[in-house]
């Protein structure tokens, strides 16, 4: 089903849409209730996408436009990321740390050449593929493989690394460091909106809202401050989203609402390009290896890539009788394992998901008296996790982008600090 034809086919079903998806939303509250911490947890927003695309397979499946051999297998997948997730039981438990720490400046440096770094290459990326915002096809504007591809790579982890030190050093005492952490803040948000991706400013609060939690000891005020004007931020976040589509459609207001809506819907888009006509049975199988390693092995051009973009883009010219669109769905869990570790090997592979999500999650909010590094670094890790469930193949890219920018950053970060103290020892023997 292309993506016209299922605008129009929900369109013809929206009340009964609105309906089962109201009741998925209940069923699917009932279920995780009890994990609920904030509207900012990354994982609430995640499940939050999962309602909606559950939401698309029911509607599908009710108007039988799916066979119930795909709709079984989604079930299956489905519940096995649940119970993968259920599995791990222990409670999560976010206490007050008592030890009240202080600002580390050791950091300072790696921190500026990390914002110059960002900006550097964010400007390349503008003058060689173009703005995002204003192009056709946002993806193809952030580049895609190629040597612009390390580019996107590097930037995907520089940006967390200078989102949380901006927010560490922007309530710093010392003028100077509070004015570039600043910069860094208005730079950051000019970025985010320049990127053309709606959910560019959500990220940015659920970064902020992991920062407080890890930090609690050090900005618990501001955590209140935050807790307390959520649904405040929350709109200032939607608001900025259609901003954001209006600038890209040059539309109006209410075209724009309409179609931060259909964005909402689109979670679901890989189910509605899949299983209907069983377009998931032409799309290429790497295999079980080159599913998990593939990603880090083509990087480093261990194998060839022999111009695969990736699942999402084949499904999108499938499904919309296109060639070579930039643009596609993220590939869920359920159709990316399918295709690549079969019927029972996908319901392993969504069980194993849930199970690093819980893990994962149950590590960042019972974590004490990291170091900054660390707490980057659960941030990293549990952002992984909840993109599972929404983007399977991401999982994979980001650990790459991990192995192969974070010991760089480490080791410049190391290079910096032993300089000041080669600096330190000469004045002292002097």
């Amino acid at each position: 089903m292309s993506y016209y034809d299922f605008t129009t086919f929900l369109m013809e079903n929206l009340d009964l849409f609105i309906y089962i998806f109201f009741l998925s939303l209940f069923f699917i509250g009932c279920l995780f209730w009890k994990h609920y911490l904030s509207i900012w947890d990354p994982f609430t927003i995640s499940v939050l996408a999962s309602t909606a695309g559950f939401s698309v397979v029911q509607l599908l499946y009710i108007q039988e436009e799916i066979e119930w051999y795909y709709y079984v297998h989604y079930l299956l997948t489905q519940t096995a990321f649940w119970i993968g997730f259920l599995w791990f039981n222990k409670r999560i438990q976010i206490k007050v740390i008592l030890h009240r720490s202080k600002i580390k400046y050791r950091y300072f440096r790696i921190y500026v050449l990390l914002v110059c770094s960002y900006l550097l290459l964010n400007l390349i990326g503008y003058i060689t593929a173009g703005i995002p915002i204003f192009a056709e096809y946002r993806l193809g504007a952030i580049g895609i493989g190629g040597g612009f591809g390390i580019v996107t790579r590097a930037l995907s982890i520089i940006q967390i690394f200078v989102i949380y030190f901006t927010y560490y050093y922007l309530f710093s005492k010392n003028e100077f460091i509070r004015r570039v952490a600043l910069f860094s803040l208005m730079l950051i948000l000019l970025v985010s909106f320049l990127s053309g991706a709606k959910s560019a400013f959500l990220n940015l609060l659920t970064i902020l809202f992991l920062f407080y939690i890890l930090n609690r000891d050090l900005y618990y005020r501001q955590f209140l401050f935050f807790k307390r004007y959520s649904l405040l931020f929350f709109v200032g976040c939607f608001l900025a989203a259609l901003v954001v589509i209006i600038v890209q459609t040059q539309g109006s207001m209410q075209n724009a609402f309409s179609l931060m809506l259909f964005r909402i819907v689109s979670y679901g888009d890989t189910y509605y390009m899949a299983y209907p006509n069983a377009n998931i049975e032409s799309l290429t199988s790497e295999g079980c290896f080159s599913f998990i390693f593939g990603d880090l092995l083509r990087t480093i051009r261990v194998i060839p890539s022999n111009g695969y973009l990736g699942m999402g883009y084949e499904l999108y010219d499938i499904a919309n009788g296109t060639v070579g669109a930039l643009a596609g769905p993220n590939p869920r869990h359920n159709v990316i394992g399918y295709v690549s570790l079969g019927y029972w090997g996908s319901i392993l592979f969504s069980f194993c998901g849930g199970l690093f999500l819980k893990l994962m999650r149950y590590r960042i909010f019972n974590c004490y008296y990291l170091s900054e590094y660390k707490k980057i670094f659960c941030i990293l890790f549990y952002k992984i996790a909840v993109g599972f469930e929404t983007d399977a193949p991401r999982c994979f890219t980001d650990v790459t982008n991990f192995l192969l920018f974070v010991p760089l950053i480490l080791c410049l970060d190391s290079l910096l600090n032993l300089n000041k103290k080669i600096r330190l020892s000469s004045v002292l023997l002097r």
